[in-house]
């Protein structure tokens, strides 16, 4: 089944978005591969719109997770807030907003 090679390329590269396209999908399945974490179903013949304005999302989406992990990694930056104010801690960020 072709969900079964999905399975497989989710678990070697889970950040990359698997858009579905299928001639002989049906409701089930379309709903099936979304749950297991399928970026978007698509059926035959895709719409070219559809299809591209999908592919343009899926790999906007891919790079604003990649930009997030950056952001959220420890390292010179800081801890949490980006490297704005690597020097100041958590309870002196507090007193500042007050």
């Amino acid at each position: 089944m072709v969900l079964n090679s999905w399975e497989k390329a989710k678990e070697a590269n889970p950040d990359t978005p698997i858009i579905m396209i299928s001639g002989h999908g049906t409701i089930e399945t379309a709903v099936e591969a979304v749950k297991k974490g399928a970026y978007d179903y698509i059926s035959k013949p895709p719409d070219l719109n559809r299809l591209l304005i999908t592919i343009r999302n899926a790999m906007d989406k891919t790079s604003l997770v990649a930009e997030a992990k950056v952001l959220k990694a420890p390292g010179e930056q800081g801890p949490g807030n980006g490297g704005l104010f690597p020097h100041r801690s958590r309870r002196s960020r507090r007193r500042s907003k007050r």
